[in-house]
């Protein structure tokens, strides 16, 4: 897959669980984050590009969670067998959000 990112990539460790529309749950954890989105792995299932997911990041050493929905962008196979790669767009709100948490979370280690 071409790479047409505008933004960075940071690397960051977030556990998120998420939900699909048919109320299947599951969980994941973070890959990176950029200036517009998410990407994360999670196990092979029934994800699909344009999926609509409801999100839960869930930052470590901080109490607060993190809720969006959103639209699967893409879906890629990894190396690691059993698991795939999604991205997710991110609205600016939420990506300040998420930077706001990583910050504090960062100030008290």
């Amino acid at each position: 897959m071409k790479d047409r990112r505008i933004f960075e990539r940071l690397k960051a460790k977030i556990t998120l669980r998420f939900s699909t529309p048919e109320n299947k749950e599951d969980e994941g954890e973070s890959v990176d984050i950029s200036g517009n989105g998410i990407s994360f792995l999670t196990k092979e299932g029934s994800l699909k590009p344009n999926m609509l997911l409801e999100i839960s990041l869930i930052v470590h050493g901080s109490s607060e969670k993190i809720h969006f929905k959103n639209k699967i962008a893409w879906i890629e196979k990894v190396e690691k067998k059993g698991y795939q790669r999604i991205g997710v767009h991110l609205e600016k709100e939420r990506l300040m959000k998420i930077a706001y948490v990583l910050q504090k979370k960062k100030e008290h280690q």
